[in-house]
C-alpha cells in the first residue's frame, strides 16, 4: 500500500493499492504534490512501470495545480521508468478529451494542464462521463493516462461505490512481468477442531471492545486479531509454493496428443490404486501396456490428429 495525506487534517488523502507478488516500491517525486501517490513495478528485463494516483480537489490551489503538472512532467521525461501508468479524480470538467480542447483562458489550469499532457505525449483513456448528477452536465473528470496506446484494455465505467457521484474506472493493463513465486498458507479445514473454535470465541465482546467506544478502527483489530489467533490455533495449516507442481502442456492439437502418448503409461499406473501390483505378473502388465500404447497410436493417425515426420 502506497498512501499521501491520509493523516493530515486538510485534503482527503490518496491511497494506491499493488498486489504482494509484484514487489511494488513507493516513489517519492523529488518535488511532490499534495495529493498523490506514486509507486514503480519491476518488469521484464530492465523495464519499470510506474503507477500514480492522483487527486486534485475541485478547490485546488494553482500552486498544488503546478505541482502536479511538475511531478507528471518530471517522471514522463526522465528516464526511471520505461512504461507509465497515471490514474485519479483530476476534476477538470471543461475539457473535452476527445478533442484535447478547452475553452479555457490560456493561464487558467485547465489550458496548462491539458498542455502539459500534450506536451509528455500521454494517452487518456476515458471518454466516457465519470460524473453524473440530475439537473448537471455529465463531466469526465476521473482519467487515465499511458505512454503507450496499447497499455489499457477493456475499460469500463462501473456504478458509483456507495454515496460517491463518480463512477468507478476498471480496466485491464497490458504489461509483462516476472512472477515470483511466493510461500503460501493454506488451511486444512477438514482437520479443525471447531468445538474448540466455538469455546475459545464464545467471549462477552462488549466488555472488551468497550474501552474503545468510538475508535472503529481499534476495535476491529482486536476483533480480527482474536479470530485469526483463534483460528491458527484450532484450524492446521501447511504452506506451499505455487507453481513447482504445474506441468507445461502443448497447447496445439499435436502436441496435445503427444502429452496423452507420453502420460499413457502414468495413466495406467493411477488406475491400478489401491491393487498390490504383485497382484499381476509383470509380463501381462507390460504386455498390456504396449499393445494399448500401439492401438492408441493407430487410433490418432486414422483420425488424421497425429503428424508423421516426412
Amino acid at each position: 500500500m502506497t498512501s499521501m495525506n491520509i493523516d493530515e487534517a486538510c485534503g482527503r488523502g490518496v491511497v494506491l493499492y499493488t498486489a504482494t507478488w509484484l514487489n511494488a516500491l513507493q516513489y517519492i517525486p523529488s518535488t511532490p504534490a499534495q495529493e498523490s501517490a506514486w509507486c514503480t513495478v519491476k518488469l521484464r528485463g530492465q523495464d519499470k512501470l510506474m503507477v500514480g494516483c492522483v487527486y486534485r480537489s475541485p478547490t485546488s490551489l494553482l500552486a498544488n495545480d503546478e505541482a502536479i503538472n511538475n511531478v507528471i512532467k518530471n517522471i514522463t521525461t526522465s528516464n526511471e521508468c520505461s512504461h507509465i501508468l497515471i490514474m485519479g479524480d483530476f476534476n477538470y470538467p471543461n475539457v473535452c478529451w476527445n478533442t484535447w480542447m478547452t475553452f479555457a483562458a490560456h493561464d487558467a489550469s485547465d489550458y496548462k494542464f491539458v498542455e502539459m499532457m500534450k506536451n509528455c505525449f500521454l494517452f487518456q483513456h476515458v471518454l466516457k462521463p465519470t460524473r453524473v448528477r440530475i439537473n448537471q452536465t455529465p463531466s469526465v473528470l476521473d482519467l487515465v493516462f499511458t505512454n503507450e496506446e496499447g497499455m489499457i484494455s477493456n475499460l469500463e465505467v462501473l456504478a458509483p461505490l456507495g454515496r460517491s457521484d463518480h463512477g468507478m474506472l476498471s480496466f485491464s493493463l497490458n504489461c509483462y512481468t516476472d512472477f515470483e513465486a511466493t510461500d503460501v498458507k493454506k488451511r486444512q479445514y477438514h482437520k479443525g477442531n471447531y468445538e474448540l473454535l466455538r469455546k475459545n470465541l464464545n467471549i462477552d465482546w462488549k466488555s472488551v471492545l468497550a474501552p474503545f467506544e468510538g475508535d472503529a478502527e481499534k476495535q476491529l483489530k482486536i476483533l480480527s486479531d482474536k479470530i485469526e489467533g483463534e483460528v491458527d490455533l484450532c484450524i492446521p495449516s501447511y504452506t506451499y509454493r505455487p507453481g513447482n507442481n504445474l506441468r507445461r502442456i502443448p497447447v496445439n492439437d499435436y502436441g496435445q496428443d503427444i502429452w496423452r502418448l507420453k502420460t499413457f503409461p502414468s495413466i495406467l499406473n493411477i488406475a491400478n490404486t489401491g491393487t498390490k501390483s504383485e497382484h499381476y505378473p509383470e509380463k501381462i502388465r507390460r504386455n498390456t501396456k504396449n499393445i494399448l500404447q500401439v492401438e492408441f497410436v493407430k487410433s490418432l493417425k486414422c483420425s488424421g490428429t497425429m503428424q508423421t515426420p516426412s
